[in-house]
């Protein structure tokens, strides 16, 4: 059983064994087919192989176990320690349920996997529009709140703009039926950027901002882009003890997947205006189309408007 593992070519003859038998179902109770097979990814058919081999490893009796494990390959699979049954110096072993019971693990390496399944495969980090991101608002964008003195309840929450009163706008809450007046100093596009990144913040700011730019549009100077954390700029260079420039590491800033609580990993981006207008200091044009930060989350048009809300 433990070569059903070793390669490509071994998983599929596993997998044919099982659209054979014709008892391997889906989630959705349809027979497993080698046409679905084939459009899966390597690691999505080693992880259904896998499993496959747990289900069979959970329904054996304790005499049965016992019995597959003295056929298994008597080495630990991560380190190679050999396990020999009955010697005062036996190494303590069972079966990992990494590779579906199919081969032995020794204490000390079942620990490490352990220690390192408990650690996050990825840092989730949202990027926002910095609260004085410049744009455009439009009918039914949608707009997240902020900076509300009056009201501070109403900060964080999003609602759609409905329509344009003078110096302020009508704006519907999401979560109420509620229209409020604000300036648009008061609100922000509801955009939200996620990047998954190594969890240890190893990435550089250069480089989060570089993904940015990709996003938001590449017409800018990198030197244009900033971000932003807790009204802090992140710098994308400092010095190290002896005085050299170095790139910025995300963790240098307190970000990692580490952090007490995970909402707060949130950065916001800001566009200097006075240098969209230089034209000196653009890039060269690309034949890629720019995404308006502000367009990424747009919304339909509400179905109708109001004069009325609350000034806030």
């Amino acid at each position: 059983m433990h070569k059903l593992l070793e390669d490509k070519a071994s998983m599929r003859y596993g997998a044919e064994m099982m659209v054979m038998s014709r008892n391997v179902r889906m989630a959705d109770g349809s027979l497993l087919s080698m046409e679905l097979w084939d459009t899966w990814s390597e690691e999505e058919q080693k992880g259904y192989i896998t499993q496959f081999l747990q289900q069979r490893w959970e329904k054996m009796s304790a005499a049965e176990k016992e019995a597959e494990a003295r056929r298994m390959p008597q080495d630990c699979f991560k380190c190679g320690v050999r396990n020999s049954y009955g010697a005062d110096d036996t190494v303590a072993m069972g079966p990992c349920p990494l590779v579906g019971y199919t081969r032995l693990i020794c204490e000390t390496c079942a620990l490490k996997e352990a220690k390192l399944s408990a650690q996050p495969s990825s840092m989730v980090l949202n990027v926002r529009p910095h609260p004085e991101y410049n744009w455009d608002p439009t009918e039914g964008a949608a707009v997240r709140l902020h900076g509300i003195r009056s009201r501070d309840e109403l900060n964080g929450r999003t609602g759609k703009l409905l329509k344009e009163f003078g110096a302020r706008w009508a704006v519907r809450l999401d979560d109420s039926s509620e229209t409020i007046k604000l300036k648009p100093s008061n609100f922000t596009p509801a955009v939200n950027l996620t990047f998954k990144l190594p969890p240890d913040g190893s990435t550089t700011v250069r480089e989060l901002r570089d993904m940015v730019r990709e996003k938001i549009g590449k017409r800018y100077m990198p030197q244009q882009i900033s971000l932003w954390r807790h009204g802090q700029r992140l710098e994308v260079e400092d010095f190290d003890a002896k005085w050299s420039v170095r790139d910025t590491l995300l963790r240098d800033h307190g970000l990692d997947a580490n952090v007490a609580d995970p909402t707060s990993l949130v950065i916001e981006v800001l566009v200097a205006d006075a240098l969209q207008e230089n034209e000196d200091l653009r890039s060269e044009p690309d034949d890629e189309p720019d995404i308006n930060l502000a367009d990424l989350d747009l919304v339909a048009k509400a179905d109708a408007s109001s004069e009325g809300g609350t000034v806030v």
